[in-house]
């Protein structure tokens, strides 16, 4: 089904206020790609309809920076609503929160990875989404530049690979 970024980053948004904690626009940033990974990976359908770009620190979604971009490295203290991403000319409740109309795996996903990265400071979430062999580091390093899409099927076979690689290490316990 998928949904804009900043409808996911709302999904994180909710699970960390439900948590007691926030997040920052960076960690939003990353908790997004992380969960669009792992939705090629498992379903072979990406989360977000928007792709992520190959920006300094990682990957980037450039319309949920925008939506962001007030918050600099502040928590992030509201939902985003429609408006702050979205032209008011396309939605008929600007001012509303965000929503992406999500499948019970896709909601599974953000649920996981927020259980699994969601204690992760900024920069360890950048640190683990822009290391060597990434698809960051592909499209940013290798060649294809700075601003540059990162292709989905870059990002469903490092997901997919490191399923492979977490395997032998589950079956140990």
């Amino acid at each position: 089904m998928a949904g804009w970024s900043p409808e996911i980053a709302n999904e994180f948004i909710r699970l960390a206020q439900a948590a007691g904690q926030s997040f920052t626009q960076m960690q939003l940033q990353k908790l997004v790609y992380i969960a669009h990974g792992w939705a090629l990976a498992i379903t072979g359908a990406p989360l977000t309809v928007d792709a992520p770009e190959a920006w300094e620190y990682g990957p980037v979604y450039r319309s949920l920076r925008s939506a962001l971009r007030t918050y600099g490295a502040s928590p992030i203290t509201h939902e985003i609503t429609n408006s702050q991403y979205f032209p008011a000319a396309f939605t008929d409740a600007p001012g509303a929160p965000a929503r992406a109309t999500l499948s019970g795996n896709e909601r599974q996903i953000i649920n996981r990875v927020f259980a699994d990265y969601g204690r992760f400071h900024a920069f360890q979430l950048s640190a683990l989404t822009h290391q060597p062999g990434t698809p960051w580091s592909d499209v940013y390093r290798n060649g294809l530049g700075k601003f540059e899409q990162i292709p989905n099927d870059l990002i469903r076979q490092h997901f997919v690979d490191l399923a492979i690689r977490r395997q032998p290490a589950a079956a140990n316990h």
